[in-house]
């Protein structure tokens, strides 16, 4: 990942992530295969949240085996 951080105005930040994926196996080739835009998208909307949670309360959260989120 690639994260650039910028002023937009003042008091408020944009942020512009770049995901760069290379696969180096048969096995990470069959899952990027079957990893489509709907699974990004579900991907970056927790990541997103889990970055505005630590940002306003300063703790980060934790993802479970289930992908659920959850606070220390």
């Amino acid at each position: 990942y690639n994260i650039k951080l910028k002023e937009s105005q003042p008091g408020k930040t944009s942020a512009t992530w770049t995901q760069i994926i290379t696969t180096i196996s048969e096995e990470g080739n069959k899952y990027y295969e079957t990893y489509d835009e709907n699974n990004y998208k579900l991907k970056m909307k927790r990541i997103e949240n889990m970055m505005n949670h630590y940002l306003e309360t300063g703790e980060k959260l934790i993802m479970d085996e289930h992908h659920d989120l959850h606070s220390n």
